[in-house]
């Protein structure tokens, strides 16, 4: 059951990134890795935990375009992906997506 509650916790992690509103639009600024054209953004997320005694691990934030993907519908997750799920480990998929084409910044958050 931890599992599937870590998943769908990085599923609406990843809808609540997509659907941040632009705090600041200060400019376009290009990047020589991936090619792509940037916005300036910020943005803010809370996260609360909610389960008594269960410590939240590092997230895994990725901003990227559409030729980078953590998973696929209807497919097993990758090695990575599932060492987050199980473990609590963000590391292989900072390692995995730190240097693909189309990953503009793949990172680990844990406070602040």
């Amino acid at each position: 059951m931890k599992t599937v509650q870590q998943i769908l916790f990085l599923v609406l992690l990843g809808f609540a990134l997509c659907s941040a509103e632009d705090e600041d639009r200060k400019g376009m600024k290009g990047s020589k890795k991936s090619g792509m054209a940037t916005r300036v953004r910020t943005m803010t997320l809370r996260v609360t935990n909610l389960m008594d005694n269960q410590p939240l691990s590092g997230f895994f934030v990725m901003v990227h375009d559409y030729r980078a993907k953590l998973f696929q519908f209807g497919y097993p997750s990758s090695v990575e992906l599932a060492d987050l799920a199980e473990n609590g480990n963000p590391m292989p998929l900072v390692r995995k997506f730190e240097d693909m084409e189309g990953v503009l910044s793949a990172e680990v958050f844990s406070e602040g």
